[in-house]
């Protein structure tokens, strides 16, 4: 969305830029985090994969069907051991007599999702909130990341362990010119699941482009936006540059108070036309600042659109 391209002075580091470290630190803070939010209620919802699940045990079926995070009470004869060498993360081994609710998860790549420090942060513990959330609810959870012509799938060890960018492709990780189309025709979304997009809408394409593949089928649809500041109030002043923060592309501006208050009036009617457009198709839509703790991000979107939930 040319727009609202973000300014300048909020470089765009990219995915293949964000440190192991403050990775790791962003995982830990995820998990914290849905120690006290979560996913809506999903009783009644979604999709199962056959039917309701009373305790916290796998089912003894021989029929793989998926990984969860190890949870205490697991039994501890189901718990991957090539996966824990790999990424020295717990996770327990799925079969399909085992019932649980179905997640698919999708991450945009695009370079505007990692646009300033604050940003990719962000993203990287949304990840991690959502994936550490998926387990608490016992759930089947898929991810994928959409970027290039295809969804790339990342296995669900990698997200505990905080290492999940090394399961996408190494051009795709690279390139800081990943402009998503804002297509989910090609995810391969289970039916009744919930889905949840973590994308932040800046992108040209309709919202029906993005929003119909995501509702049609779906258990219960949702969408967590984050936002920086520069994005909704960017601090332009007289003659400056833009950079289109996924093509790296530069815009020279004279930015008045009269430029300034076209392009909110722009920002605002483009995310008018997505909660719009989200309503009427039952999406649940949450935009979650980039600024400030993740606590305090989450908690004052908890209960908008009924999209995140705080649990106590």
């Amino acid at each position: 969305m040319s727009d609202t391209a973000p300014a300048i002075d909020e470089t765009s580091i990219g995915l293949a830029d964000l440190d192991p470290e403050e990775l790791a630190a962003a995982t830990t803070r995820g998990e914290g985090a849905a120690n006290v939010f979560g996913l809506p209620e999903l009783r009644d919802k979604v999709g199962r994969q056959g039917g309701d699940v009373a305790g916290l045990g796998t089912g003894s079926s021989i029929d793989f069907h998926d990984h969860r995070l190890y949870l205490p009470g697991d039994d501890v004869r189901h718990i991957n051991w090539q996966a824990y060498g790999r990424t020295g993360t717990y996770s327990m081994k799925l079969f399909r007599e085992e019932v649980q609710p179905l997640i698919d998860v999708v991450l945009d790549l695009s370079g505007s999702m990692f646009c300033g420090p604050d940003k990719a942060r962000r993203t990287a513990e949304l990840v991690s909130f959502v994936s550490f959330s998926a387990a608490r609810a016992q759930a089947s959870a898929r991810f994928w990341v959409v970027g290039g012509d295809q969804p790339v799938a990342v296995p669900p060890e990698d997200l505990f362990a905080g290492v999940w960018p090394r399961s996408i492709p190494a051009a795709e990780v690279e390139d800081e010119d990943v402009r998503w189309s804002g297509d989910l025709a090609a995810v391969p979304f289970r039916r009744g699941s919930v889905r949840v997009l973590l994308g932040d809408l800046l992108h040209d394409s309709p919202p029906s482009q993005t929003l119909m593949p995501l509702a049609n089928g779906a258990g219960l649809a949702l969408i967590w936006a984050p936002f920086s500041t520069s994005e909704s109030d960017p601090p332009w002043q007289d003659a400056c540059d833009l950079e289109d923060a996924e093509s790296g592309s530069l815009l020279p501006v004279w930015a008045d108070r009269r430029m300034l208050r076209r392009y909110q009036e722009a920002y605002c009617r483009h995310f008018d036309l997505w909660g719009d457009a989200a309503r009427q198709l039952g999406v649940r839509l949450a935009r979650i600042p980039a600024s400030g703790d993740l606590h305090d991000g989450l908690l004052s979107v908890a209960g908008e659109n009924r999209a995140i939930r705080l649990m106590r």
